[in-house]
């Protein structure tokens, strides 16, 4: 198998095609508050249907709730982050530079598990690796 190298600035420029900086922030703060819900569930010692019912909501929404997809009304994270005593703080400031450096700079995109990033930040296969 003959594979080209490719600089890891190519290929953060081809994802920014199909990614835009939104998704990328969104899915941050997404995951973010889905960490902090998953950690607060298993501090109490708790399975997903005991947490269920203590917030009193189904099971499939304590699952959708942890998996970083959902989409949280400003009401419902109230509601959570209250019946769980975590403290809401909301932030608005110009982040999107911090972004831009996260994306340009730190994000190793490693789509397979043969693939990775070299010392010259460019994706190689792990076959030819090793």
């Amino acid at each position: 198998m003959n594979t080209k190298p490719v600089a890891l600035d190519e290929l953060l420029e081809e994802f920014t095609k199909y990614i835009s900086e939104e998704d990328i922030i969104i899915a941050n703060l997404l995951a973010k508050i889905s960490g902090v819900i998953v950690k607060k569930r298993l501090d109490m010692n708790m399975t997903q249907r005991e947490f269920a019912d203590y917030m009193q909501v189904s099971q499939g929404m304590v699952s959708k709730w942890e998996s970083k997809d959902y989409n949280f009304t400003i009401e419902t994270l109230v509601h959570v982050c209250t019946k769980l005593d975590i403290q809401v703080d909301v932030v608005i400031k110009s982040d999107l530079i911090k972004y831009k450096k996260l994306i340009n700079k730190n994000i190793q995109f490693c789509f397979h598990t043969n693939w990775k990033i070299n010392e010259d930040n460019n994706l190689i296969s792990l076959d030819k690796a090793v």
